[in-house]
Protein backbone atom coordinates (compact mmCIF):
# COMPACT_ATOMS: atom_id res chain seq x y z
CA UNK A 1 0.00 0.00 0.00
CA UNK A 2 2.85 2.64 0.82
CA UNK A 3 5.47 1.25 -1.56
CA UNK A 4 4.76 4.04 -4.04
CA UNK A 5 4.82 6.68 -1.29
CA UNK A 6 8.25 5.12 0.36
CA UNK A 7 9.88 6.08 -3.12
CA UNK A 8 13.68 8.12 -1.68
CA UNK A 9 13.35 9.90 -5.16
CA UNK A 10 10.10 11.65 -4.52
CA UNK A 11 10.14 15.00 -3.56
CA UNK A 12 8.20 16.00 -0.17
CA UNK A 13 5.10 17.44 -2.68
CA UNK A 14 4.84 14.34 -4.73
CA UNK A 15 5.24 11.96 -1.65
CA UNK A 16 2.34 13.88 -0.20
CA UNK A 17 -0.01 14.12 -3.27
CA UNK A 18 0.21 10.37 -3.32
CA UNK A 19 -0.35 9.76 0.86
CA UNK A 20 -3.62 12.24 -0.06
CA UNK A 21 -4.25 9.78 -2.91
CA UNK A 22 -3.92 6.81 -0.19
CA UNK A 23 -5.89 8.02 2.63
CA UNK A 24 -8.92 9.36 0.05
CA UNK A 25 -9.24 5.59 -1.63
CA UNK A 26 -10.91 2.72 0.14
CA UNK A 27 -9.08 -0.14 0.93
CA UNK A 28 -10.18 -3.78 1.55
CA UNK A 29 -9.01 -5.62 4.91
CA UNK A 30 -7.54 -9.05 5.00
CA UNK A 31 -11.42 -10.14 5.97
CA UNK A 32 -12.87 -8.38 3.09
CA UNK A 33 -14.64 -5.33 5.13
CA UNK A 34 -13.88 -1.92 3.07
CA UNK A 35 -11.78 0.46 5.64
CA UNK A 36 -10.41 3.46 4.93
CA UNK A 37 -6.93 4.66 6.22
CA UNK A 38 -6.17 7.91 7.61
CA UNK A 39 -3.08 10.00 6.51
CA UNK A 40 -1.83 9.91 9.65
CA UNK A 41 -1.99 6.19 9.89
CA UNK A 42 -0.09 6.60 6.12
CA UNK A 43 2.50 9.06 7.58
CA UNK A 44 3.27 6.99 10.73
CA UNK A 45 3.89 3.45 8.18
CA UNK A 46 6.17 5.59 6.36
CA UNK A 47 8.29 6.83 8.82
CA UNK A 48 8.51 3.36 10.57
CA UNK A 49 9.45 1.93 7.21
CA UNK A 50 12.22 4.53 6.83
CA UNK A 51 13.44 3.94 10.38
CA UNK A 52 13.18 -0.20 10.14
CA UNK A 53 12.10 -1.20 6.94
CA UNK A 54 9.50 -4.51 6.88
CA UNK A 55 10.39 -5.58 10.13
CA UNK A 56 9.94 -1.97 11.45
CA UNK A 57 5.71 -2.38 10.17
CA UNK A 58 5.92 -5.64 12.64
CA UNK A 59 3.81 -4.48 16.05
CA UNK A 60 6.54 -5.21 19.30
CA UNK A 61 6.75 -8.07 20.86
CA UNK A 62 4.98 -8.41 23.94
CA UNK A 63 6.96 -9.21 26.84
CA UNK A 64 5.58 -10.93 29.52
CA UNK A 65 6.79 -10.69 33.16
CA UNK A 66 5.35 -13.55 35.44
CA UNK A 67 5.30 -12.43 38.77
CA UNK A 68 4.02 -13.94 42.45
CA UNK A 69 0.44 -13.18 42.65
CA UNK A 70 -0.74 -12.37 45.98
CA UNK A 71 -4.34 -14.58 47.44
CA UNK A 72 -6.71 -12.00 48.30
CA UNK A 73 -7.52 -11.74 51.62
CA UNK A 74 -11.30 -13.03 51.29
CA UNK A 75 -8.86 -16.26 50.63
CA UNK A 76 -6.66 -15.75 53.80
CA UNK A 77 -7.92 -18.14 56.95
CA UNK A 78 -8.07 -16.25 60.12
Amino acid sequence: MIREAADAALSPRQRGAIVRAIAARTHTDPFGKPVRITRGTVDRWLRLWREGGFDGLLPPTRQVTLGRRRKSSIWRRR
